[in-house]
């Protein structure tokens, strides 16, 4: 079997097996805000985002706050069966966000129940990942690390990497 076919076999089986929305809810987590959205930029599938090695995908996410958060941490991270890596040390949400009600969120005073926020973060996909399927785990979190009783929201895209762009 050419290399072609297989990767389009390939494709077509992880998509069965998915069979998901853009994102879908991590799995023991009750995400705190009901009101989201998810969008992945140039992601090229609906149920499962396929890229190229070298590549950074950016996942927008707008949601609305249930209660004042002054300190709410985000962390993305790559999920490849059950070992989660983080990219990277969590950042506060509130730098990177932007409210549609009051434009750039103000450090001071936090997100701000009942607003309407716009989170971007960026994911770039390495050298490491050429030939890989895996998830993205977002969590958006208040305390320490991420916790089942501090977990505001959590998801995750499916994501197959390829080594061709």
């Amino acid at each position: 079997m050419d290399k072609a076919l297989c990767r389009v076999l390939l494709l077509l089986l992880v998509q069965f097996v998915l069979r998901s929305e853009a994102f879908q809810e991590c799995d023991g987590i009750e995400n705190g805000i009901t009101d989201f959205s998810v969008e992945v930029l140039d992601c090229e599938y609906i149920q499962l985002c396929v890229v190229p090695v070298g590549t950074t995908l950016y996942i927008k996410t707008t949601f609305v706050p249930q209660q004042n958060l002054k300190e709410l941490k985000g962390r993305v991270s790559s999920k490849m069966g059950v070992l989660l890596v983080p990219k990277g040390p969590s950042r506060f949400v509130c730098a990177n966000s932007i409210s549609k009600e009051a434009g750039h969120c103000d450090k001071t005073e936090g997100l701000i129940q009942g607003r309407t926020y716009v989170y971007i973060e960026e994911f770039p996909i390495r050298s490491q990942y050429r030939e890989l399927q895996m998830m993205i785990r977002v969590e958006l979190y208040t305390g320490y690390r991420p916790s089942n009783n501090n977990t505001i929201l959590c998801y995750e895209i499916p994501l197959l990497v390829t080594s061709e762009s």
